[in-house]
Parts: structure tokens; C-alpha cells; sequence
């Protein structure tokens, strides 16, 4: 599942406490899949993209909700880019913006 999928039907709120309570080093979080106990873990590609969603774009995403939330809204974001057109974080900025409108937030 993508990770833009994920917060789309879940919510931001959801992703978050994902992040938040994701070990260290952990690469995908599961989202639905069910092991059962001595199951060799051998996940087929369609299982995998349908059940397990890769915790980098899922931290990607909630950074980016997080540096658009400290502008207090995309608008807001928007308008610093605008006005300060050679701030070195700009295309980071630019980024977070996309990435909530992806989410649609």
C-alpha cells in the first residue's frame, strides 16, 4: 500500500502514532496482513503491495505534514516561497506542499 493511500483512508493522526511507534530500522509497517505462527515469510509482491507500507515515504509524509503544520497551512507555506524565492530549505518546503496535496489535506 502506499503510503499516501494509507493517510488518505486513515488519517494523518493514524500515520503519525505509525511513526512514532515504528522500532528503529523497521522498513515496512503492515497494514492487514496476518502471519500465522511458523509461516515461512514469503510474501508475494501483490501481498506485499497491498498489505505493507514503506515506513521512509511514511516518515517523508509526516514530516512533511509537520513543516507545512509550522506555517500553519499550505497557504501560508506558499506564500514564504514566494516571498523569500532564494531560502535554502525552499525546495524541501516545495515538497511538503506537494506531498498535501497528494493527501489531499
Amino acid at each position: 500500500m502506499k503510503a499516501v493511500d494509507l493517510i488518505k483512508n486513515k488519517g494523518i493522526q493514524y500515520a503519525v502514532e505509525i511513526v512514532e511507534n515504528a522500532p528503529e530500522g523497521v522498513l515496512a509497517w503492515n497494514e492487514g496482513y496476518e502471519f500465522t505462527c511458523g509461516q515461512a515469510i514469503n510474501i508475494s509482491d501483490e501481498d506485499r503491495e497491498k498489505y505493507f507500507v514503506d515506513i521512509a515515504e511514511l516518515k517523508r509524509l509526516v514530516g512533511s505534514w509537520e513543516i507545512i503544520e509550522s506555517f500553519n497551512g499550505v497557504e501560508m507555506a506558499q506564500r514564504f516561497i514566494n516571498e523569500n524565492v532564494e531560502c535554502s530549505d525552499s525546495e524541501r518546503l516545495k515538497q511538503a506542499i506537494a506531498d498535501m496535496e497528494s493527501m489531499g489535506i
